[in-house]
């Protein structure tokens, strides 16, 4: 009876242990979806625009059933960039992400975003899981000139603490357009 109770106390103690708070992304691989509607820029103009876009300030933007995040810079869906970059400008990584959704935290080479409502955990190939919002308070810094991003009115840039080194990472992205 005592091996019992022990056992089942070392499976709950080791299960408990295995979670992550929300403030902390988790380490494990980023989990399949299955599928999930997503809003995406349009990359067409004019009269050839699908007849369920939608109007934004930045352009067009569709929402579609998709199991990974577009990556294809040319292809007919556009996704958010959100790019790590060094202290001289130069990007270091890149993640994809929906429409308006901002960065939140960092684990490794998964990025969180998020849109006030969603949270996606994404990988730089577009692989993503939903995951809890933490609608962190973000520091702001100075952006330098970032190729990607050249032009943008709405540059935004900020330091995360990176879950799996302590090590704070600068992180570009693209407010939302006013």
């Amino acid at each position: 009876m005592t091996r019992r109770i022990f056992a089942i106390a070392l499976v709950i103690s080791l299960a408990s242990g295995c979670t992550s708070s929300p403030e902390t992304p988790s380490r494990a691989p980023v989990a399949a979806v299955a599928k999930m509607e997503l809003p995406f820029w349009v990359s067409i103009d004019g009269d050839d625009l699908p007849a369920d876009a939608h109007e934004h300030p930045c352009g067009a933007y569709v929402t579609r059933l998709v199991e990974r995040i577009p990556t294809a810079e040319d292809g007919p869906l556009d996704a958010e960039w959100i790019v790590e970059f060094d202290a001289d400008g130069r990007e270091l990584s890149r993640w994809p992400a929906p429409v308006d959704f901002m960065p939140e935290a960092i684990d490794g080479e998964r990025l969180q975003v998020a849109d006030g409502k969603l949270a996606l955990r994404v990988e730089t190939d577009g692989r993503f899981e939903v995951v809890t919002p933490i609608n962190p308070d973000l520091p702001r810094i100075d952006c330098p000139e970032i190729e990607r991003f050249e032009g943008s009115d709405y540059l935004q840039c900020t330091t995360l603490r990176d879950a799996s080194t302590g090590a704070d990472r600068r992180i570009a992205f693209e407010g939302v357009c006013t």
